[in-house]
């Protein structure tokens, strides 16, 4: 895609892919936006986008490569670009990328891990979609210039309808976010598997007609040719680029990471659970103590 990958030139739960890329068909569902949010997006690296009124949310997403008794057969995703698109309904292919490192360089990979780590089990509770898909957003697109804001700087944005509060809320991840102390060249998720899923453009193909085979028409007495013609039943033709198919929007995905135990690792126990564990610690240190 026209995505600048910072590493790669010229373009996120989901299904992790570990270290090996593979192609899925992924359909695009409907779109997790219920109270129509847009807002307008700029990227000063980049002029595409620039003013661009756009809805901002995430994705339900349908891998169509999967079972539907499969539990990755849909799941939720965010966009990773700007300028590139979605069609509702549609079918892509996708390759799904696990090492993020190799797309945006440690750094970045590092600070798309911890705002997974820090906010994915809030969505849709404290955090909106929205909010996210904007930090998201800044911390793919913004320059490391030290300030950090998404109205402002490399990536911004302006004019969000129909969530006062969408600016707020991103900058307030982006704040927390370079006020952690993290080491971002190092971080790397072990409570979320993290893929980031690349659709390419690609130039579709056709045959042109570039001349004829020659045949021989004449030959002096030494029966060397001296005369040639186009012998018309056999062409030659080459392969040449026909139309550029442009590529779908990259998304980003995440899912929690089974401990082995058959639960999500750091998962906070449900109330009811925990009533009953602490009950049956307590039964279990009333034995004891009769038992002695």
């Amino acid at each position: 895609m026209k995505f600048n990958k910072l590493l790669l030139a010229t373009t996120v739960a989901g299904i992790f892919v570990s270290g090996v890329a593979q192609a899925d068909q992924l359909q695009i569902g409907s779109a997790m936006n219920p109270n129509n949010v847009t807002a307008k997006i700029y990227d000063n690296n980049s002029a595409i986008q620039n003013g661009s009124n756009i809805k901002i949310g995430s994705y339900n997403i349908t891998n169509q490569s999967l079972g539907s008794t499969d539990p990755d057969f849909n799941f939720k995703a965010f966009c990773i670009e700007l300028s590139e698109t979605l069609q509702l309904g549609k079918s892509y292919n996708y390759t799904a990328v696990s090492d993020l490192g190799t797309l945006w360089g440690a750094e970045t990979a590092g600070k798309v891990s911890w705002l997974v780590d820090s906010y994915a089990g809030n969505l849709g509770i404290s955090t909106t979609d929205q909010a996210f898909q904007v930090a998201l957003w800044d911390i793919l697109f913004d320059g490391n210039d030290g300030a950090h804001s998404v109205t402002r700087n490399d990536f911004y944005i302006k004019n969000v309808s129909n969530d006062p509060s969408l600016s707020a809320d991103a900058q307030a991840i982006i704040d927390a976010m370079y006020s952690s102390g993290t080491d971002f060249g190092s971080y790397a998720s072990t409570a979320y598997e993290i893929t980031a899923w690349t659709n390419e453009g690609y130039w579709t193909t056709k045959e042109k007609l570039i001349g004829y085979e020659q045949k021989c028409t004449k030959t002096d007495k030494n029966g060397n040719c001296t005369k040639w013609k186009d012998d018309k039943n056999k062409p030659i033709y080459e392969t040449v680029n026909d139309k550029w198919i442009p590529g779908a929007q990259d998304l980003l995905s995440f899912k929690r990471v089974d401990n082995g135990g058959g639960d999500p690792a750091g998962e906070v126990p449900e109330p009811a659970s925990l009533a009953l564990l602490l009950s049956g610690l307590l039964g279990l240190g009333f034995m004891r103590r009769k038992v002695s």
